[in-house]
């Protein structure tokens, strides 16, 4: 008896020891949560504050391309892709337009890597070219902002594709 009495408190201990390591490392394991990466939204939006990445013309200008041949860019009205040297990086901005929206996308980059890309579509609600005589036909409206994963291989073989509309010898110091 005293060895069936001492099998069942050793179970029980045993039991109860098992319980207390495992939840402790559970704890120890939420304690320390994992280290952010580049595409955590958090560390994104950090780095969108700490460059103001903007579409807007800044910087130097360098060289602008008109009637871009690549198919994500042609439209019936036309685009550009102008590159400009920023203090410590370039970026290269598409302009799309078409009859009811625009396009803008934005390439931010240093010593050929991509930093930061990112797209804003804004619409014509009232028609645009579809309804010149309208009310305000070209009142805008901002319908998406996208911001792009920079290690994506399509977004990578864009790029490359995009620097090659550029003399070569203005996006080396870039």
């Amino acid at each position: 008896m005293k060895i069936i009495f001492g099998l069942l408190v050793g179970l029980i201990v045993g039991f109860f020891a098992a319980q207390l390591i495992a939840s402790s490392q559970g704890q120890s394991a939420q304690a320390k949560p994992p280290p952010l990466t580049l595409t955590d939204p958090p560390v994104i939006a950090e780095k969108k504050q700490e460059h103001n990445y903007i579409h807007g013309k800044e910087g130097q200008y360098l060289q602008m391309v008109e009637k871009l041949s690549s198919e994500q860019y042609l439209s019936t009205e036309g685009n550009e892709a102008t590159l400009f040297r920023l203090n410590d990086s370039c970026k290269i901005t598409i302009s799309v337009v078409g009859e009811t929206y625009y396009m803008y996308r934005t390439f931010f980059f240093h010593d050929g890597k991509l930093l930061h890309v990112m797209e804003s579509t804004y619409q014509y609600p009232n028609g645009g070219l579809t309804n010149p005589e309208g009310k305000d036909p070209f009142k805008q409206e901002l319908y998406s902002e996208t911001t792009f994963n920079t290690h994506s291989r399509s977004i990578q073989q864009e790029f490359t594709e995009l620097l090659k509309n550029f003399n070569s010898e203005l996006t080396k110091g870039c």
